[in-house]
């Protein structure tokens, strides 16, 4: 049994645009999800939100696990490159360490930060800041049409490599 990933509901105003290279932020959006469904124990939940802070404020994209904690001593390096909490020869979750230290580097370049905040009751959160561009602006309805859900009905973000695999997986 694997976790469960949630696309949390929307709750800003319309769409959210910002100024940002699309493969880049998605590489960072894939570096968070593939932590999270590596730390997060079978039948965790693993949540993607994203809202603005404030009508002006940045675009805050929020990746939360359920997972363990990080160690303090291992939390004050995460975003180093080749940083890993399990230091031991048998890493068992496997990675060089570097998936961080990217996500970090593609968010300033644009001009955003990365935080992390982590609990051992409730887990691990990944908050990403990002400058809103406020000369972008898409109708709701518009933007919203090509995302709409039946009540109820949850919708699943599939990140996978192997393109046949990501479609038996959405088919599922």
């Amino acid at each position: 049994e694997s976790a469960m990933i949630d696309l949390d509901e929307l709750p800003a105003p319309g769409a959210v645009f910002v100024l940002a290279d699309r493969t880049r932020i998605r590489q960072v959006l894939d570096n968070l999800l593939h932590n999270a469904e590596k730390f997060t124990p079978p039948g965790g939940r693993a949540t993607v939100s994203l809202r603005t802070d404030a009508a002006q404020g940045p675009a805050l994209l929020r990746v939360h696990n359920t997972g363990a904690h990080i160690p303090a001593n291992v939390l004050a390096h995460l975003f180093e490159p080749f940083v890993q909490a399990d230091r031991s020869l048998a890493r068992g979750k496997g990675g060089l360490g570097l998936g961080l230290a990217l996500v970090k580097g593609i968010v300033a370049l644009h001009e955003g930060t990365v935080e992390v905040e982590t609990d051992e009751r409730r887990g691990t959160a990944f908050t990403v800041r990002l400058p809103l561009d406020l000369s972008a602006s898409v109708p709701l309805q518009e933007a919203s049409a090509n995302h709409a859900s039946k009540p109820g009905e949850r919708r699943v973000l599939v990140i996978e490599d192997n393109v046949d695999a990501a479609e038996s997986l959405r088919d599922a």
